[in-house]
């Protein structure tokens, strides 16, 4: 069991390419993320040496932290480089340049993160950062323009630099060297005062970024209209970011994993949290409150500035980017996020979008053998208890879809754990058997409800079907 947990943690699945049947993961060029990393490195050096500000020392100290955070990451190969994804979005930069020669396109360098996270960010030193999270709920080429040009502004307007040297003259400031002497002088509710100071700062630096999110809309809507692009997808991105944290449907846990040897129960969906102080009702939020916690909050207010400031333009209809090109990078987005997810050990999260998915895509070769690959670490994670390293807490937790999948972790014995992993992939007629990931996936499944005679015998067939096959020399 741990050597093929070892296995599975090192081994990425390659599969056919019709997504309907099966995913190929992205494999990224590794020569062009060498080649990032010293022009990262060079960019770092310029930066400093042109340094003027009074606040040099620290800004130098945060500038290099900056760097190395992202070289870090390119390093752990968190960025995709050499796919067609990359292609896209280059193409969509470019004609952006054209219709807006004055952005200093020689200093932008656009990324595309691994990231689940449904957001698109500027790191203040000309690298743009499009993470496959915002991507996949995209709709068009146009709101992925809209998206780039809002984060163009945000570079043109040095928003991030300037944040940072604000925050710099605020703890420099001595009305904030006053307040945290006096702080740490009295004893008397120190740690309440302490709160209280740190709420003030974030607020005010909220507030900030609440006005440079709207100047980046504006800004970006200048690009926008020059090219083109539908400038009417920029309320529309809007809108999809104001509920994007929302799943627009809930989890048929039955359809997914019933079989007839295999029923799903209900009782497994039931919260086993109770609380140590009885049950009580919680206070309500209020919509400020529960907007403030969004991943994109403000957007009704950014759908307001941009209605009031902005007649759209009519424009005739110009692909650069094909609808069905379109939609095979939201596909390739979803699954890539799958296996970042997987890699990144997070397998809470990897077992809802592998669910979420297998409602529109269930004879998938790739998530069916990846559920069996997700199931078997989380339940060895359970077995040793440790399972609390590659979960998340339910109690953080909004969506109404990932609580029910955290429950069914927390609520499965062992037993039916493997259950859950065994029957359905076994009694799914609909799956290619004779695949080879399948196989490979049917042996774990065997292992995890001990049937050893079954183990051993799709050991045989893979070895007979893929003599020197991918998996062959981690049977055992």
């Amino acid at each position: 069991m741990k050597k093929i947990i070892q296995i599975l943690l090192l081994l990425p699945f390659t599969v056919y390419s019709q997504i309907e049947h099966n995913y190929t993961p992205i494999c990224s060029d590794l020569l062009l993320q060498t080649k990032l990393i010293n022009e990262f490195t060079l960019k770092n050096k310029q930066i400093q040496t042109d340094l003027t500000s009074k606040f040099k020392k620290d800004l130098k100290t945060i500038y290099e932290n900056r760097n190395q955070e992202i070289i870090d990451r390119l390093k752990n190969d968190e960025f995709i480089f050499g796919h067609l994804i990359n292609s896209n979005l280059q193409t969509l930069l470019d004609k952006i340049y054209q219709s807006n020669p004055s952005i200093p396109n020689h200093q932008i360098q656009l990324l595309l993160s691994k990231s689940s996270i449904p957001n698109a960010y500027c790191l203040g030193e000309g690298t743009i950062v499009i993470n496959l999270g915002l991507l996949q709920f995209l709709e068009n080429e146009s709101q992925l323009a809209f998206v780039i040009c809002h984060e163009l502004a945000h570079f043109q307007l040095n928003h991030v630099n300037i944040s940072i040297q604000n925050q710099l003259e605020v703890f420099a400031s001595e009305e904030v060297k006053s307040t945290l002497k006096s702080i740490s002088k009295n004893d008397y509710l120190k740690i309440s005062r302490m709160e209280e100071f740190v709420r003030n700062v974030s607020y005010s630096k909220m507030k900030n970024s609440r006005k440079d999110e709207i100047q980046a809309d504006s800004l970006g809507m200048v690009y926008l209209q020059r090219t083109s692009f539908q400038d009417s997808e920029a309320k529309k991105t809007l809108e999809i970011l104001d509920i994007i944290d929302n799943d627009d449907f809930d989890f048929d846990f039955q359809k997914i994993f019933n079989t007839p040897s295999f029923q799903f129960q209900e009782k497994w969906l039931k919260s086993s949290q109770i609380s140590n102080f009885g049950s009580f009702t919680a206070k309500p939020l209020s919509d400020a409150v529960i907007d403030s916690l969004k991943t994109h909050p403000d957007c009704a207010l950014r759908i307001e500035k941009i209605s009031n400031n902005f007649l759209v333009t009519k424009k005739k209809k110009s692909e650069i980017i094909s609808t069905t090109d379109f939609m095979k990078m939201r596909e390739s987005a979803m699954f890539e996020i799958v296996e970042s997810d997987f890699y990144r050990e997070n397998y809470s999260k990897t077992l809802y979008r592998l669910i979420k998915l297998l409602h529109k895509y269930p004879n998938n070769s790739y998530l069916n053998a990846m559920l069996v690959r997700c199931i078997y670490v989380i339940h060895s994670a359970k077995k040793q208890h440790l399972l609390y390293k590659y979960i998340d807490n339910e109690k953080y937790i909004e969506n109404r879809n990932y609580q029910s999948v955290l429950r069914v972790i927390e609520n499965l014995t062992l037993k039916d754990l493997s259950r859950l992993a065994y029957y359905p992939l076994k009694e799914k007629p609909s799956l290619n058997h004779d695949d080879e990931i399948i196989i490979f996936a049917s042996y774990l499944a065997s292992d995890l409800v001990e049937n050893s005679v079954e183990k051993e015998n799709w050991k045989k067939i893979y070895q007979s079907k893929y003599p020197k096959g991918k998996y062959e020399s981690y049977f055992f």
